[in-house]
């Protein structure tokens, strides 16, 4: 028998050389092979690689095992141990370990945050991951794709709730959808609530006109409550050459109570014991409608049309007590209204490797500002933003090479109370890619590009904020500008995966807080001053053991600042990393995190910060359709402490320490529950506005 199915072999063999040597291709039905008994085989299993470098992108396999210990995205991404990703569930956010976002899609379409919460780790087939991406999302750290089964018709359910024990806060949010055909229809509600404490002490030495002032606070107590609401509803169409989508939403945001009371001892100019009390109150409410229009023309031409208007209604009512002085108060109540409109349309070359287009975008925003109390005004707020970039970008297969360019200009013009200020500066963003082999990369991302002000500080009044501080708005503040290289490279080996980048940048007309003393008052007023070089190196690296049930996951960033201005010139090294530990059993995983204390220094403050170390564990289980999580985090300290200081010239801030609960002892509970019914779709369809517009200037 052994010798007849040899000669089998070496008969089929033969043949095929002889095809490969006088036709360039094989005709199957020209052999006829002899019939052989059937002999049945050993099982033999093939595992694919579950990391590919490729030019464009790394095409990344989620394991069974990562599945059935995630239920969405956000858990999928963190379960599959990847070194230079920071993947938060509770926080709805991916981002790289240098702090840059990462822009999620779901099958090549734009997902938001609670999207992605919502999309079932058991349904993901691949992910792809962008480091260098180019088109509308220049300028983001990344584009991750999930890659999704495909059904025609059917829906999915999606309930969790999040509740913390120790620090008291409350996250609850419900999604389904439901597909028919090209036709989707999905809806989305979401519920925060958050009790929180924040107790500052500190020591200050205060230069005034008519001498020094030393100030020594002394926390007693502190509540802070905060409410935020919202809803959507979605209706999207997709077919082969388009996609249509329209939403509506409503967001409303509501802060009963933020109150703070100290000691305060005075001594110098000014000799007072006295009693300080502050409090205010916050609430806002926006509804927002977007229609978004994706066309494809002839295979090789993509048309984007996208527009959104919005509106919201602000009120924000202070006040400020300190025993032996004045009262301060403020009353305001702000109506604004936002439009923005954005083209983009790429044209793909015949080689199917290069293609070239342009963005456009434009937003405008109005804002009317009423003001009562100590300051009674009124303010008139308009901005326009202008955008116009035109890119090229290609692959090189025979080099492993991709890359991109994207240049342009912006305009940016306001006008606040008739004061009239134009701002034009160019744009661009480059970056490649260059794909080693199939496990290693070097990745380039860089641009040079402005970024806007916070509205509220584009402003032309001067608000108390005690009996010798004040708030000034700067109607002169500009743009600051940009310039950044980002430099990584990464390495796959079996086990161990490692990540080691270089972020060098720099701010332009730097944006800080300028305190100078005006007739015995001490005036906080935002300006452009000076340069911040940044150069920071980061080095990860990810390790499994015991058949992948056992993961190890570090990184360590070293970071050298230098702020130099007319106001500020000073430097800061510092030195942090983080540890992780996982263990996978039958359903159940724990995991425990240490991030080991620092000291940083923040550029718009400016000051230099002194953070505790993080730690915490979580246990988790898993069953089909239902995850149970209960998580402990900074259990050794009810509030975690947090220090600062600076000298500002006029201001010495000597220690300032706070103290909240946030950030201290937290224990929870997270539950989620999921019901595909039908044939699920690929994705609940889920999208969020975290914040609403606002302009209001707010001196406490």
């Amino acid at each position: 028998m052994i010798k007849n199915v040899l000669a089998v072999v070496l008969g089929l063999t033969a043949l095929c050389l002889k095809a490969q040597t006088t036709e360039p291709e094989l005709k199957t039905d020209s052999i006829s092979a002899p019939t052989v008994p059937a002999t049945e085989l050993n099982e033999v299993e093939v595992t694919a690689s579950s990391h590919i470098e490729t030019a464009t992108k790394v095409i990344l396999h989620p394991t069974d095992e990562e599945k059935r210990y995630s239920t969405n995205a956000y858990q999928l991404v963190a379960n599959m141990n990847l070194p230079d990703l920071v993947s938060s569930d509770h926080h709805m956010s991916i981002n790289l370990l240098s702090g840059q976002m990462v822009q999620c899609l779901i099958n090549g379409i734009e997902a938001q945050p609670e999207e992605v919460a919502t999309l079932l780790a058991k349904e993901i087939l691949s992910i792809e991951f962008q480091r260098t991406p180019g088109g509308k999302y220049v300028g983001k750290g990344g584009v991750m794709n999930f890659i999704t089964r495909q059904y025609a018709y059917g829906g999915n359910l999606y309930l969790t709730a999040d509740e913390g024990v120790a620090y008291q806060y409350g996250d609850y949010l419900g999604s389904a959808n439901y597909k028919n055909g090209a036709w989707t229809i999905s809806t989305l509600g979401s519920f925060k609530w958050d009790n929180d404490s924040k107790l500052l002490s500190s020591n200050n030495l205060f230069y005034l006109n008519s001498g020094s002032m030393a100030q020594q606070i002394v926390p007693v107590g502190s509540l802070i409550k905060s409410r935020h609401g919202y809803g959507r509803v979605k209706l999207s169409h997709a077919e082969n050459n388009h996609s249509l989508n329209v939403t509506v939403e409503l967001a409303a945001n509501n802060i009963p109570t933020d109150t703070t009371s100290s000691l305060a001892s005075y001594s110098g100019v000014v000799v007072e014991q006295s009693r300080l009390s502050r409090g205010s109150t916050a609430r806002a409410l926006s509804p927002l409608a977007n229609v978004d229009y994706l066309l494809y023309i002839n295979g090789n031409q993509s048309l984007n049309l996208m527009g959104t208007a919005s509106c919201g209604k602000n009120h924000y009512r202070g006040e400020f007590r300190e025993t032996g002085f004045d009262d301060i108060t403020i009353d305001s109540e702000e109506d604004n209204q936002s439009y923005a409109g954005a083209l983009t349309y790429y044209y793909y070359l015949p080689d199917n490797v290069s293609s070239w287009g342009f963005n456009a975008n434009n937003i405008y925003t109005d804002y009317a500002d009423t003001y009562r109390g100590n300051t009674n005004s009124k303010q008139k707020l308009k901005t326009n933003v202008a955008l116009l970039l035109a890119q090229w970008q290609q692959t090189l297969s025979a080099l492993n090479l991709y890359y991109y360019l994207s240049a342009g200009y912006s305009h940016t013009f306001t006008n606040i109370n008739g004061l009239k200020a134009n701002y034009c500066n160019p744009v661009a963003y480059y970056g490649g890619n260059l794909a080693i082999n199939q496990h290693q990369s070097v990745a380039l991302n860089g641009n040079y590009m402005h970024t806007m002000f916070n509205p509220e500080y584009k402003n032309a009044l001067t608000l108390p904020s005690s009996f010798f501080q004040a708030t000034q708005g700067n109607p002169n503040l500009g743009v600051l500008k940009a310039f950044q290289n980002y430099v990584t490279y990464n390495a796959s080996f079996d086990k161990l995966q490692l990540s080691l980048s270089h972020d060098f940048m720099v701010y332009f007309d730097n944006i800080v807080n300028k305190y100078y003393v005006d007739n015995n008052i001490v005036n906080k007023m935002l300006i452009n001053d000076g340069n911040f070089y940044s150069n920071r190196l980061i080095f990860s690296a990810s390790y499994a053991l015991l058949n992948n049930s056992l993961r190890f996951n570090g990184n360590s960033i070293a970071e050298i600042f230098h702020l130099k201005g007319a106001e500020y010139d000073c430097r800061h090294r510092g030195l942090r990393g983080s540890l992780s530990v996982a263990y996978f059993l039958r359903g159940w995983s724990v995991k425990a995190t240490y991030a080991t204390p620092y000291t940083t220094f923040t550029p718009s403050l400016p000051a230099y910060l002194s953070l505790p170390a993080r730690y915490g564990v979580a246990i988790t289980w898993n069953n089909d359709n239902l995850r149970l999580e209960c998580g402990a985090e900074n259990f050794a300290a009810k509030y975690n402490p947090s220090d600062s200081h600076f000298n500002y010239r006029s201001w010495n801030m000597v220690n300032s320490t706070e103290r909240a609960l946030s950030t201290g002892r937290n224990v929870y509970i997270s539950l989620t529950y999921t019901l595909p019914y039908g044939k699920p779709t690929d994705t609940p369809d889920a999208s969020y506005q975290p914040s609403i517009n606002s302009a209001l200037l707010r001196p406490f």
